[in-house]
């Protein structure tokens, strides 16, 4: 083994999801409140771009699945509007950066991996425009330069729990998924990869298990158990 593929939310980065989206979509409709557009049909058509990602077939990517689908509910074009979602996630949505925290033990065990050679990948779901993806891997705490790459809707044509979401990030990388490990919070959406055959190790600091499958994990412990794992690993081959 010589890779590990990271989960950022509930894993690198320690966060209540459910606080975090609220403070996602309470940034936004501050960010709107005084502008001509309305906020509520904003965060509906977020929603609806969102759930189309989630079925992506691979045939567009993320991000054009996501501005073709926001159009038609909002009847906004994206070329009207992109910007002003730049400049969000430049701004307000920083501010989301409050409500996470770093773990020690994890941003130890990035740095400990990153020690004996190991390949690193933030492969994040790719429902996030890359400064927001970079941005999280940030206030995490850990070594942002250790990972090969940090996985955005930009780049990708696949979501979690669609095991082809994996298969393109090794792909992309020319990574023999026999050298791989995942790690991760979400034992349907990190437990796709178990599709594949790569091993999984579940953090559950932040556990979510909606069908009582983490026990299909190869691991499963806390952040400090993770941490002492990493550390009786040899050095990558």
């Amino acid at each position: 083994m010589n890779t590990i593929l990271f989960d950022l939310d509930g894993t690198l980065l320690s966060m209540d999801l459910d606080e975090f989206i609220k403070q996602y979509f309470g940034q936004i409709k501050r960010k709107f409140a005084d502008s001509t557009y309305d906020a509520d049909l904003l965060i509906k058509a977020i929603w609806a771009g969102t759930e189309a990602m989630t079925t992506n077939d691979g045939s567009q990517t993320n991000a054009e699945i996501f501005w073709q689908t926001f159009e038609q509910v909002s009847s906004i074009p994206a070329s009207e509007i992109e910007s002003t979602f730049e400049d969000f996630y430049t701004t307000d949505f920083q501010n989301i950066e409050s409500v996470v925290t770093q773990n020690a033990d994890i941003v130890e065990a990035v740095e400990v991996l990153k020690q004996k050679g190991y390949k690193m990948i933030a492969a994040t779901n790719p429902l996030f425009p890359k400064i927001a993806s970079e941005s999280r891997l940030r206030w995490s705490g850990v070594d942002a330069n250790a990972f090969l790459e940090v996985t955005t809707f930009e780049d990708y044509h696949y979501c979690k729990p669609n095991p082809a979401y994996f298969t393109e990030v090794l792909e992309k990388h020319q990574i023999d998924k026999a050298d791989v490990m995942m790690v991760g919070n979400d034992a349907q959406e990190d437990g796709a990869i178990l599709k594949l055959d790569i091993p999984l190790y579940l953090i559950n600091d932040h556990l979510i298990d909606r069908k009582n499958e983490a026990k299909l994990a190869q691991w499963n412990t806390d952040a400090k158990g993770f941490l002492a794992f990493v550390r009786e690993l040899e050095d990558a081959k």
